[in-house]
This record gives C-alpha cells, sequence and structure tokens, in this order.
C-alpha cells in the first residue's frame, strides 16, 4: 500500500498514466494469488471509510495493470542513508558535533549489500563526523528467523563466528558497532555481548546539541 504514489505532478518528476484520473493522494492496493480476498476486503472497507482507493490487483474489472504505479514506488524507495545523502544534495544542512571523531565499525546487512552495497551508510556516518572501518564479515549468520531455528543454529554461531564476532569483540570498547539489520543487531549481542546501534542512531548521537 503507497500514500500518495503520485501525488502532485510536479512532484513526481513523471507523467501519471494515461488513465490517473484521481486526486492528489490515494491509497494503493495490489494483491495476487492468496492475497486477492484479503486484498478486496481491505479495498471495501476503506472506500467505505471515504477513502480514495486505487485497485491494481489482479482480481475484478476495476482491477488496473499496476506496472507504471509499482515502477513509480520503486523509484522512490530509499535506504535513510540514500535519503539524506539526496536531500543534501538538494541543500540539506545538519548541525553534527564538529571533531568528535569517533571510531565506528560497520557491519552491512546481507539486502542492503546486495542491492545498493554500503557505500551510502559510510559516506552518511563520515558525514556526521565518524572514523567508519568496514567488517568484511558477510553474513552475520541469523539471516532473518534462519539462525533462530534448532536445525540451523550451529550453522549461523559457525558464520558469525567466522569474522564478524572476532572483529567486534577485538573492537575498543569506546569504538561505536553500528549495523543496520536488526537480525545482525541480535546476532552480534548474543555472541559478541557488545549492543550494535542502527545507523540512524549514531546519526542522532552526533547531532550538535
Amino acid at each position: 500500500m503507497a500514500d500518495g504514489v503520485w501525488g502532485h505532478r510536479k512532484r513526481a518528476g513523471r507523467e501519471a498514466p494515461e488513465h490517473w484520473t484521481g486526486p492528489q493522494v490515494l491509497i494503493i492496493i495490489g494483491a495476487d494469488h492468496g492475497g486477492v480476498e484479503l486484498k478486496d476486503a481491505l479495498v471495501a472497507e476503506l472506500r467505505a471509510r471515504g477513502e480514495e482507493v486505487l485497485d491494481v490487483g489482479t482480481s475484478g474489472p476495476a482491477s488496473v495493470d499496476y506496472t507504471d504505479y509499482a515502477r513509480a514506488v520503486a523509484e522512490q524507495s530509499l535506504l535513510l542513508e540514500q535519503f539524506l545523502l539526496r536531500e543534501r544534495e538538494r541543500g540539506l544542512t545538519l548541525r553534527f558535533a564538529d571533531g568528535h571523531g569517533r571510531k565506528v565499525l560497520l557491519h552491512g546487512h546481507c539486502h542492503q549489500k546486495a542491492m545498493v552495497g554500503t557505500a551510502p551508510t559510510v559516506a552518511v556516518l563520515k558525514w556526521a563526523g565518524y572514523d567508519v572501518s568496514e567488517i568484511d564479515s558477510g553474513c552475520c549468520g541469523m539471516a532473518g528467523s534462519f539462525g533462530f531455528e534448532r536445525e540451523h543454529y550451529d550453522l549461523s554461531v559457525a558464520l558469525g563466528n567466522r569474522r564478524l564476532v572476532p572483529a567486534v569483540k577485538a573492537a575498543d570498547p569506546h569504538t561505536l558497532v553500528v549495523a543496520p539489520g536488526i537480525s545482525c543487531r541480535q546476532q552480534i549481542e548474543h555472541l559478541a555481548g557488545r549492543r550494535a546501534k542502527h545507523p540512524a542512531e549514531a546519526l542522532a548521537e552526533a547531532i550538535a546539541r
């Protein structure tokens, strides 16, 4: 579901599809296969409440091809770090404390590495004044719920102990351990006994007070 995918045409930066005659803010819902009945019920409930809803699923005569809408959502889907860097190019200024130079040990999330890499995270942390080092660690071994499952636990621990855990344990106590992935942070705390923080937490700590 996306709220206001198109918004104003100028804000969207591209033309809406020819059939688009709706308002500037709408709710877009799509579902295939087993989710169709749930989607239809949700559409009906929202419309009963007076919401503007565009059905982009595959069920019913009112459904439309959602390729353009999916592409619009994808183009506006960013990691926090990507968003901040984009907005900095547009003039965003953030008042970070000068010269704190605290060291950060960064472990990137597997999905992040596969989709965009860790460069945006490194860039934003450096913008905030951190001295950033990355752990060449591969997967933390948790992989969502994988590492919680009894049959995978030993493998999960072995993966975490390969490079990630030794690097975290060897880090100075004053070094800030940063990991975007929640499962990665859980694995670090479980195996290394250190609380890793999300990049947003590190940025918040660096804001000038």
